[in-house]
Formats: structure tokens, C-alpha cells, sequence
């Protein structure tokens, strides 16, 4: 076996707009989440996003041609060679600075992170129905407007900030047998003039 890994970054700024364009993608960004943690084949992606591998070499190539996956290792196995990807960070930023007003690739990334995310949420809260854990940990949506301070953005932006990462740094450490996946969506911007401070939430 042979290998080069040195293990993902903690974080990724993205400053390239044809990085941005992929991360806009929403199968690449799939991709891309799948291979966050430990360094997966295409082969495991595709099983695990119930694609077929055929579909997903190109895209793992576009990511790794572009610098935001790399090969860590190979593997021979029955007359051909397993290729072992890992994303090059655990998170990556991307800074609207970066597209001009005219460019759709921003919009284009929202939608496909929203319409993923409100997919694994409608997954999410069907399943939690079906099989509820009333002494387990349970799901949260938070709806919030507030009138804050340009203080306060940059106390709860740091102290987010310090939360994944150290939520990130236990990843490595944690034991499969304890742990369970969980995801997460989190939007934090300008209201619309004239709406309103309030809270809705649901759990």
C-alpha cells in the first residue's frame, strides 16, 4: 500500500472562482462531505450516496484537479489499483467578496445546499416520528430575527467558529460505538428592511 496522506486541514479558504463553481455543485459537494472524514474510494462514495461509481469518476477528478480532494493512498486488488481520496479540509469558507454581481454561481450554491438541506431535514423529521427517542437527544430548528450589535456578530461568530472546531478535533478521537451522525444547517445574515425581531423555534 502506498500512502501520502498527512491528514485534512482544518479549515479552507476558498479564493479560486472555478473552486467556488464545483463547491457549487451539488453532487461534487456531496462528494466532496463524503470523502471529509476518513480517505474513501470512489467505489465507497458511490455506495454510500446510492450512485453508481461510473457517475462519480469525473467529479472526483474535477475536486481533485481543482486542489479540494487528493489522493492519500492506493491499494492493488485483483489486477487493478484502489485510489483513496480525502477532502485537503475539514471546512471550507467562501467569501461572496469573491463573486462579481452579475456571476448566478452563488445562488447556484445556496439553492443546492438549501435543497439538500431540506431534504435530509424532511428525512430527518419523518424517521424521528416514525422511531422517537423521548430520552435521547432531540432535533432543533431555530427560526431567529434580533437586533444586534456589530459587537455581538463578532462575539457569536468566534464562538461558533470554536465550537466546530473543536467539535472537529474530537472527530479523530471519538469512538464509532458511542457516536451517532448528525447533521447541521446554519444561515446567519441581513433581515429583510422592515421585518421584525422574533423567535420561532421547534424541537
Amino acid at each position: 500500500m502506498k500512502s501520502t496522506s498527512t491528514g485534512p486541514e482544518a479549515v479552507m479558504a476558498i479564493a479560486d472562482l472555478e473552486q467556488a463553481r464545483l463547491l457549487a455543485d451539488p453532487l461534487k459537494l456531496s462528494i466532496l462531505q463524503a470523502m471529509g472524514g476518513e480517505a474513501k474510494t470512489t467505489m465507497q462514495v458511490a455506495e454510500a450516496m446510492g450512485e453508481k461509481p461510473t457517475r462519480l469518476y469525473r467529479h472526483v477528478e474535477a475536486l481533485e484537479a481543482a486542489g479540494l480532494v487528493r489522493l492519500v493512498r492506493t491499494r492493488p486488488k485483483r489486477g487493478t489499483v484502489e485510489k483513496y481520496y480525502q477532502a485537503v479540509a475539514r471546512r471550507f469558507e467562501v467569501h461572496p467578496d469573491l463573486f462579481a454581481p452579475e456571476d448566478n454561481t452563488l445562488d447556484t450554491m445556496l439553492a443546492g445546499i438549501l435543497t439538500r438541506a431540506t431534504t435530509e431535514i424532511g428525512e430527518a423529521m419523518r424517521n424521528f416520528r416514525q422511531s422517537p427517542h423521548p430520552d435521547g437527544p432531540q432535533p432543533l430548528f431555530l427560526h431567529l430575527r434580533a437586533e444586534v450589535s456589530a459587537a455581538d456578530l463578532d462575539d457569536l461568530h468566534r464562538r461558533l467558529m470554536d465550537w466546530a472546531d473543536d467539535l472537529e478535533s474530537r472527530q479523530a478521537t471519538a469512538s464509532h460505538e458511542s457516536t451517532a451522525n448528525w447533521s447541521g444547517f446554519l444561515a446567519f445574515y441581513p433581515s429583510p428592511t422592515g421585518q421584525k425581531s422574533n423567535r420561532e423555534n421547534t424541537s
